[in-house]
């Protein structure tokens, strides 16, 4: 009877662990888009205005209230290089959950976030809830729009 048992634990522990490993393998489409944004988080985060164009869709653009604007791929370095010579310590900090949608080759994540830095001796703060859009480019998602859909000073 005691066999029985080792054998049927050490056969759950066999499935359990092939199912951890299959699941470690396969990426899925909303993992995908996380890590997608997760590098852009990392490149601002980093101040590496030269690593954000990589992970940009030709047509790229955004839109947001003021002081940021609308834009497109082409001005992104440039507005990038202009903020990290203005501003040190930024952090883009999580204010809630993500919400990934995948549809066919569109992806979108919808974020609520505290981004922050340093100007000089100030230190300032932004609410910043904003609407990434994705384009499936072979196995990866790559960033075709940003809409920011709140943008307002302070924490709260």
């Amino acid at each position: 009877m005691r066999k029985y048992v080792l054998f049927g634990v050490l056969g759950v522990l066999l499935l359990f662990a092939g199912w951890r490993l299959v699941d470690a393998l396969i990426v899925t489409d909303e993992e995908r888009v996380l890590e997608a944004y997760e590098a852009l988080r990392t490149a601002v985060v980093d101040e590496r205005a030269s690593a954000i164009g990589p992970l940009l869709t030709p047509d790229f653009s955004w839109e947001s209230p003021p002081p940021i604007g609308k834009g497109e791929r082409g001005d992104v370095e440039g507005r990038f290089r202009e903020f990290f010579d203005l501003a040190t310590d930024i952090g883009i900090l999580p204010r809630g959950q993500k919400e990934v949608t995948v549809a066919g080759g569109i992806a979108t994540l919808r974020v609520a976030q505290i981004v922050r830095f340093r100007a000089g001796d100030m230190f300032a703060a932004w609410r910043m809830d904003a609407v990434l859009t994705f384009d499936r480019v072979g196995d990866r998602f790559v960033l075709a729009q940003i809409r920011v859909t709140q943008l307002k000073p302070g924490i709260l």
